[in-house]
C-alpha cells in the first residue's frame, strides 16, 4: 500500500511529521479490508470493537493535534461526545445505530491527516514548547501542557490501540499477506 521511506529529521517538527505520518498510515492500513460488520463486531468479550477503539482515536487526535494546536475541530463534534468513551463502560449493540463504516472511517483518517499535518508544517520549535491555542484551555491552565507534549500524545495514544486493533483482527481471523500491519518509515 505504502513504500517505506527513510526516516532523516533534522528538526524536532521534522521528527513529529513523520511520527504523525507513520501513526496516519498505521491507522489507515489497521482497518483496511475489513467489513463494515468486522469493524462493529466484538471478536473478545468486555472488549470495545474495532470501530469504537477507532472512533476515540479519531476524537482524541482531533482534540490534540486540531483544537488544542490551532482552535479548530476537523471532525463532527457530535460524533465526539460518543467515542469519547476513556472510562465509560463499553459500547453496546443498541448504540450501534447510526455508527459509520469502514469507508467513512478510512476518509476521517485521511481528512485528520490533511487537517493534522497542515498544522504542524513550518511549525517552528519555539511554538512546540508553547501552548499554542491550547493556552485558551484546560490543557493548558490545569495542566500546564505544551504544544509538543499534545503531539507526543496522540501519537502514543494511538499506537497503544493500534496494538488492540490488530489483536482483534487477529481475534477474528481477520488478518492475511495483503492485511499485516508494516513499517512505513525507516
Amino acid at each position: 500500500m505504502y513504500e517505506t521511506q527513510a526516516s532523516k529529521p533534522r528538526t524536532l517538527a521534522e521528527s513529529i511529521q513523520i511520527a504523525l505520518d507513520e501513526m496516519f498510515k498505521a491507522l489507515e492500513t489497521s482497518i483496511a479490508g475489513l467489513s463494515d460488520a468486522q469493524l462493529w463486531s466484538t471478536a473478545i468479550e468486555e472488549r470495545h470493537s474495532i470501530g469504537g477503539i477507532l472512533l476515540h482515536v479519531l476524537e482524541n487526535v482531533d482534540r490534540h493535534a486540531c483544537y488544542l494546536q490551532v482552535g479548530d475541530w476537523t471532525l463532527d463534534c457530535e460524533q465526539h461526545e460518543r467515542s469519547n468513551f476513556y472510562g465509560k463502560p463499553l459500547e453496546d449493540g443498541k448504540s450501534l445505530v447510526d455508527v459509520p463504516g469502514t469507508q467513512e472511517i478510512l476518509t476521517q483518517i485521511q481528512t485528520l491527516k490533511t487537517a493534522v499535518l497542515r498544522n504542524v508544517k513550518g511549525i517552528t520549535d519555539r511554538e512546540l514548547y508553547s501552548p499554542r491555542y491550547g493556552e485558551q484551555t484546560y490543557w493548558w491552565k490545569q495542566h500546564g501542557r505544551l504544544s509538543i507534549d499534545a503531539y507526543h500524545r496522540v501519537v502514543w495514544h494511538a499506537n497503544a490501540h493500534i496494538r488492540q486493533v490488530w489483536c482483534l483482527r487477529g481475534a477474528m481471523g481477520a488478518v492475511d499477506r495483503e492485511h499485516f500491519p508494516q513499517q512505513f518509515w525507516h
